[in-house]
Parts: C-alpha cells; structure tokens; sequence
C-alpha cells in the first residue's frame, strides 16, 4: 500500500500545473450539481413554508371546486358539526387602492376576514399597528404600502367597480353572467375612504401570493356589491381529530360543487414542481458526470502515455502490475476528491448567490439539500472512479520491454473502427426507440434516465473518427493559413487521435446547449406563436369579477365588445398530458358565450365549423377542444370525452369542433389564473356558460375578452379601463406578446450564460492537454528550433492543433445540439400535442462553433507564448 501511495504522489507531484488544471475543470463542472441542489433545497423548504402560510393554523379549507364562490350559510352548518373548534369565512375583491396626495395607485385583493375568528387561524406578522377591528380601516402587505408611500394613519380611496344596475342585472341573470339577482347592491358605493391600521410583514412569495390589503368581511362584500356569499372557510379542528379523516368523514355532507382542502392535497401542486426540479437536477448530475469522466480519463490517459518509461522502469526494478494500476486509481481518487472538495463550496457560495437574488421570495432562508449535495459528491467520485480505471488498465497493458523501445505506439484501426460503430449505435438508440411499441410514459423515462447518457457516450466516442477525419481533410488548410508544416499537425494528432478527440469533445456540451436551446426556441416562436391569434384585450380579476365590474367594463366607451369567460381545472378520463407526476391531471375548461365568442375570436379551425359547432354548443354538452387533443389523443370531431362533474358525475361531451387556441392559453397563464386553484392545468377545452353553471356550478367571471375602438392605442384603454373599472387587470394583446417575447428571451440569455460557462470549464481541459503536449514533445520543439524553425512557428503549430480539435468540438456539439433539439420536438409532439417546423438558426450554429473555437484559442495563448520564449537549448535537454 506505501508503494501505491509513493508512486501515486509521484505522478501528483510531477506535474502540478496539468492536474491543478484538472481539478479546477472537475470542480467547476461539479459546482454546477451542488449549486443546483443548494437551489432546490432552498425552494423545498420556502415553497412548503409558503403553503403553511397559506392555511395558517387551519387544519381543512372549504372551497368551490371550479373556482366560483360559496355560500355563508354553510358556514353555520360546518361550524355546528362536533370535529370543529373554530370555523371563519373569508371573502376577497378585486379593488385599487390610491393615495391621492403621493399620486400612487396599485390593484390589490381587498381580503375581507372575520375579525372575531380570523387572528386565530390565520395570524399575520405586524411590523407596526393593529388588525383591522371595524369598517373603514385597511392593513396592508409592506409591498403594498411602500409602493402607495402610505403608513399607520394615513389615508387611502378603496375604488370599487361602482354603482349595480338591478335592471341590467336581471337581464345579465337570465343569460347566464350573474351569480344572483340580489348580489347588485343598491347601496353599494363606488368610493369610500380607509385608515390605514397596520403594516404587515408577509414575505413576497411571488406567484403564491397576491398583493393584499386586509378589510373587514362586512367591508369586502359591500365592495364587491354581494351579500351571502364566501370565498373560502377556515376549520380549525379538536386536538384529537385528524384532518384526511375528517375530510373523509364529511366529503358527502357538502354540496357537489364544494370540496375540502386539507395541506397535504394543497401542497399536490407543490410536489409536482419539486419533481420536475428534481429531474432536471437528475440531468445536470448526468451531464456534469458524464464530462467530469471523460476529462479525468483524459487526463490521466495522457500521464500514463506520458510515463509509460517510467512505469516501465519500475516494473523492471520489482514493481507490480497491481501497484502500478493502483497508483493511477489513486491518483484519479485525489484528482477527484480534491475536485470534490473545492465543488461543494464553490455550488453553495452559487446557490447562496442565487438565493440572495431571489431573497424576497425564499422564505425559508438559504436551506440547501443536502442530500442532493451529498448525491453531487457521490456522483463525482463515481466519476473519478470510472475515469481511473482505464487509465490503470492502459498502465499495466504494456509490457515493460515495449514500453522502454517506443515512444509511443499507433493506435489500433480496429480501435478506431469500434468507437465510430459503437458511437452510431449509441447515438441512435432513442430515436429507434420512437420506432418501438412502447407508449409516451416509458419513452420519455427511456430517455431522461437511459437516452441522454447513450447519446453523449455516442457523441464523445465518435469524436475520435471525426478527429481523424479533420486530420486528414481540413489540416493541410489550417496549416497554410497559420504556416506550420502539415506533417507535424498530422503526426501529433494522429498517433494520440483519443486524447485530441476526447479533449474537443469536452466542448461539444456548451455548443449542444447553445444550438438545441435556441433551435428549438426559435422553432416555436417562429412557427407556433407567429400564428397565435387574440382578441385586442383581456380584463382579469385578482378574484371573481364582481358584477358592478362586468357592467363597468360593457358601458365602457372604449370597448366595442366584451366575452366574458371562466376557465377553471376539470379532470377528463383517461387523457393526460406530458407525464405523471410531472404535470396535472386536470385541463382547463373555458366556458364562454358562443355567439359572442365566435364573433371576437379569431379561430383557426382544423376540424368542424362554426355553424355547425354554435348549433351544437347552444343544445349543450358539447365541447370545442384544442389541436393539442387531435395530435397528442387523436381526439377530434364526433368524439366524446368524459369530464368528471359535479352532481351528474362522469358525464360524455361531444367534440364539435378541433380549434388552434394557444392565444387563450398564454392569455390564461400570462394573468396566472390558473394558480388560483389547488392544482394547475394542461391545454383547454372550450364549452358554453350554460354547461359550466349545469355541470359544475360555476357562474363566475374571471377572464373578459375585450375588442378595442379603432381610433384608440392600447395603453390608451388600458388607463381609461383602469379608472372605469377599478380592481380589474387588463392587458392588451401586444402586450401579452411583448411579456411572452422577453420570457423567451430571458431563457434563451439563461441558456447562453450556461452554455458559455460549459465552453469555459471545458477550456480547463483544453489547457490540460495543451500543458501535456508541451511536456511531451519539448524535445521535438527543440529540435525544430536547432534546425531553423522560428520561435513563433512552434507557437502557431500548438495554437493550430488546438483549433483543431476546438472544431471537432464545435462539429459534435452542434450536431447533437440538432439531435437534442429533434428529439424535443417528438416528445412535446406526443405528450402536448404541439407541433412546429423545427427551424435551424445557422448564425446561432456558426457563432458557437466560433465560441467553442474562441475559447479553445485563449486556452492555447498562454503555452503558445511559453514555448516561443523558451531557449532551444532547454528544450533540448528536457527529453524524457
């Protein structure tokens, strides 16, 4: 063991600034898995506090099942069963509120609470003041009140939508757009005046959390012009009851359109984010290993090439093969361990980083996984593990005789002609897989835990032919170009065409990124949005619309027509999109008025008509589905679909009609309605008012689609809607592109970022055999020099060889970034139903390739320089 240890140290030892380099490229790669675990802890924890706060100290929340109110009498027949210590209501509006002296204004959910109960279940952190007690007072969020500039006793104006029309309202019933005939409020006013009582420290949860101002339940319904009616209750259960079983125990004593809600089922949503997280953690540890194996086998490949004399030696002075072998795994295991060692700092200083860029929202604190670190760090020495053994096989293959006569040793063609086979075949295998029986679930696990690691296995093995390949085709150019002798460039790569091929494959990750992210994000911009078609505008609530808001926005003189809409999550039978797990079960239903629907929405229809389809929606159970359900479930016209309802249970719709609408759906997720629920939803299936107040109890309004005057700009209804409508969110058409054109854009940059930092770490491997070759070749160098070659010759050949294997790189990388971006295709084709013309961006294409080449240069300069600026007479007598 002292042996192994010795000769292990040694080889350590002897080259400090190679294996230096070595070890920062590992730990950077390694970074990237413990920054990514750090992260994800951090949103475990804030996200589950988050739903904490959400329920508070209630054990089970009553609420409609499809998003629309409830009514208060049943709060009094909860709060009579004997499980219940303490039962309140909440109801909440939409309103703005203005300080008028500051000029500042914001739109926010006007909370009404039950000032008896509510403190009890639902505590809230005062930074200064008290909790609402009587009308005309107001707590609000500290975000809330930095943005009006208002503290404890100022003044603010809650604006309501404004005066009912009882009239109007009873036409509107008739139609299916009121809730009640009594919730018009004759002696609801439009304006009132608060004191502000509190400022309340909730942490900015982002999309968990609206901006809220606290008022009491008497105040909030006279805002929104309703009496009897609740948004949710709040149960706080006897100590000895649990809460799944209560739920159990009660489910039937409801109403079919309400539900309970206990934290488990509200943190569902929850749990399938972390899983996606989870997977895409499980794909970084992949690649991340995947890169730190093959930049260890490389770089004690070429140690061993390099000491093959030496190891020689000492098998001939008593050295055994097993001490030898274990000297190289020892000296991979220190590699890797020292690597390991710098990572985990490095990943949570990156996650901590991160953590405080997005503080406000983490409001746990900086809590990393430390399972997912302690998975990182075994990830990495599995790596250094598997990346030492070849090395140790390659050092005691030899015999000492061979080793001690030859320098070096050609590699074997068979050799060669097994990596371009065995990478085609592993290069393939997930897109045969498309080809084979299996459904879309096992496809895709194939793929994530099984496809992507054959790929890029391919992907490094076929760098060696295509190295070859280069050598022989495209070496004589470069060499012109640079003036060196082609016979050097083509006598270095190839007697070592493993440690160059391997080495420009180190690159090829980065170029992959860089040209499978922006393929396939141009392709969908460019050939799925460029067709989304939308209304003018859409008006949103942060809560159902009240009906003096309905009416606010329909005599409106800045509008010529409004359609009103409720999507709510619905579960059909037996249709599911992308993968368990991962995504919800539930899609949207939009429910709409046909005729004005039909008139206002710019439909592309793919099957049916809308004659035949409006006849159809009027009679009732019937649907309008999405493209997405034709492509992924080859459901279309004359199908029938089964939705989980209320009262009826399952009950069939009949599909009259296929419809591209991916405007509905960015408009839906751009006001993020669908986070009002307990769980999110997949694609939308379109159905009449009337089914969703039949089937699902669901009158409410919570999306109005708006058509704009002609003579007016956007931002000019937008203000007026804002004043005419107080409490309401519109958004015009452009706008919602702009938003969904810098999101794109915002990942795209994101993926650029994580696809330089690759190019950048692979440049330390780059170094590592840039720094092996000078080692190894100094005494050629110095004859090339006795002989009359000019110092920056020798400083051209290196930089030469170097963009060599840089484009081999940038030609993998670019090949399976295309893979990458084809095979995303298929799976968004089959799990959601989208398609697109996947589009190739050929400047993206040459700019990264041109990266990949940049980088691989700055790496080559500093030994470029070095060797120009060494005597002949040093090289000389530096040979081995």
């Amino acid at each position: 063991m002292k042996a192994i240890w010795y000769l292990g140290i040694s080889s350590l030892a002897g080259r400090r600034s190679r294996h230096a380099l070595l070890v920062v490229a590992i730990a950077l790669a390694g970074s990237l898995t413990v920054s990514a675990a750090a992260v994800l802890g951090t949103m475990h924890a804030s996200l589950t506090q988050a739903v904490g706060q959400m329920t508070g100290r209630s054990d089970v929340t009553v609420r409609h099942r499809f998003g629309d109110r409830i009514s208060t009498s049943l709060l009094g027949i909860i709060h009579g069963w004997p499980e219940v210590e303490v039962a309140s209501g909440r109801f909440g509006t939409g309103t703005t509120l203005v300080n008028s002296k500051a000029r500042r204004k914001a739109s926010v959910a006007a909370v009404g609470v039950d000032t008896e109960f509510d403190e009890f279940l639902n505590p809230l952190r005062l930074l200064k003041g008290r909790r609402v007690h009587r009308p005309a007072e107001i707590a609000l969020d500290e975000p809330v009140a930095t943005r009006l500039k208002v503290g404890v006793g100022d003044r603010v104006e809650i604006r309501s939508g404004g005066r009912g029309d009882l009239i109007t309202g009873l036409a509107d019933s008739m139609l299916g757009y009121r809730r009640n005939v009594w919730s018009s409020d004759p002696g609801m006013i439009g304006t009132i005046q608060c004191t502000v009582v509190g400022i309340i420290g909730r942490p900015q949860l982002k999309i968990l959390q609206r901006p809220t101002g606290y008022v009491t339940l008497e105040q909030a319904r006279q805002l929104a012009g309703m009496r009897g009616r609740l948004d949710t209750i709040h149960l706080k259960l006897k100590p000895d009851v649990d809460a799944e079983w209560f739920r159990t125990r009660y489910d039937g004593a409801l109403p079919p359109e309400i539900m309970f809600q206990t934290a488990a089922g509200l943190s569902t949503g929850v749990n399938r984010t972390l899983n996606g997280i989870r997977l895409t953690e499980l794909v970084i540890n992949l690649l991340v290993m995947l890169s730190s194996i093959f930049l260890i086998l490389t770089g004690l490949t070429t140690a061993v090439e390099q000491r093959q004399r030496e190891l020689a030696t000492m098998r001939s002075v008593g050295a055994s093969r097993i001490q030898i072998a274990g000297s190289q795994l020892f000296s991979g295991m220190t590699i890797t361990l020292l690597a390991a060692a710098l990572a985990v700092p490095l990943g949570l200083s990156l996650g901590y980083w991160l953590y405080t860029d997005h503080r406000e929202s983490m409001v746990a604190g900086f809590r990393p996984d430390m399972q997912g670190v302690t998975m990182a760090v075994a990830a990495m020495l599995l790596a250094g593990l598997i990346g030492a053994l070849y090395p140790a096989y390659r050092a005691v293959r030899v015999s000492p005789m061979a080793a001690l006569c030859s320098e070096a040793s050609r590699s074997s063609p068979w050799g060669i002609f097994a990596c371009l086979i065995t990478g085609v075949v592993c290069a393939m295998v997930q897109p045969l897989v498309f080809l084979l029986p299996i459904d879309n679930q096992m496809s895709f696990r194939f793929y994530i835990f099984v496809g992507i690691g054959l790929t890029m296995v391919g992907y490094f093995l076929l760098s060696i032919p295509l190295l070859l390949l280069v050598n022989a085709s495209l070496v004589p150019l470069l060499a012109h170009l640079l003036r060196v002798p082609p016979s050097l460039m083509r006598q270095t790569i190839g007697e070592t065409p493993y440690r160059h091929g391997f080495t420009g494959a180190s690159l090829m990750i980065g170029v992959a990124l860089l040209v499978g992210v922006w393929t396939g994000g141009r392709s969908i911009m460019a050939d799925w949005f460029a067709d989304v078609k939308m209304p003018d505008g859409f008006a949103h609530s942060l809560f159902p619309l009240t009906d003096a808001q309905w009416h606010g926005l329909k005599r409106s003189k800045v509008i010529t027509a409004a359609c009103p809409t409720s999507a709510f999550p619905v579960r059909i039978d037996r249709v599911q999109f992308g993968t368990a797990n991962l995504t919800p079960p539930q899609t949207l239903f939009t429910s709409f008025d046909p005729q004005t629907f039909f008139a206002m929405a710019d439909l592309d229809w793919v099957q049916g008509d809308p004659e035949t389809a409006l006849a159809r929606l009027d009679e009732g159970r019937a649907v309008l589905v999405s493209r997405e359900y034709l492509i992924a479930h080859d459901i279309g016209v004359g199908d029938k679909i089964k939705i989980e309802t209320t009262i009826f249970g399952p009950v069939d719709f009949d599909v009259v009609g296929v419809i591209a609408s991916p405007g509905l759906d960015v408009a839906v997720n751009f006001f993020g309605i669908h986070r009002y629920y307990a769980d999110t939803s997949v694609s939308t299936i379109f159905g009449s008012r009337a089914d969703a107040r039949t089937y699902f109890r669901n009158e409410a309004i919570n999306l109005v689609l708006l058509q704009f005057v002609d003579h007016l700009e956007d931002h000019q209804v937008i203000r007026r809607l804002a004043k005419d409508v107080p409490g309401t969110i519109v958004g015009s058409a452009r706008q919602i592109r702009e938003f969904v054109e810098f999101m794109s854009r915002g990942l795209l940059s994101t993926a650029t970022t994580i696809a330089i930092a690759m190019l950048v770490i692979a440049c330390f491997g780059v170094g590592n055999i840039i720094i092996a070759n000078l080692t190894a070749r100094q005494f050629e160098y110095g004859v090339l020099r006795a002989i009359g070659g000019h110092r920056w010759m020798l400083g051209r050949l290196i930089i030469a060889e170097t963009l060599t294997m840089a484009l081999v790189g940038g030609i993998l990388g670019a090949g399976l970034g295309i893979q990458f971006a084809m095979i995303d295709r298929e799976f968004l084709r089959r799990l959601y139903g989208w398609i697109y013309d996947l589009t190739l961006p050929w400047n993206v294409v040459i700019i990264a390739i041109a990266a990949s080449i940049f980088f691989a240069f700055l790496a080559a300069l500093p030994a470029a320089w070095h060797i120009a600026h060494i005597e002949p007479r040093r090289l000389l007598a530096s040979r081995r």
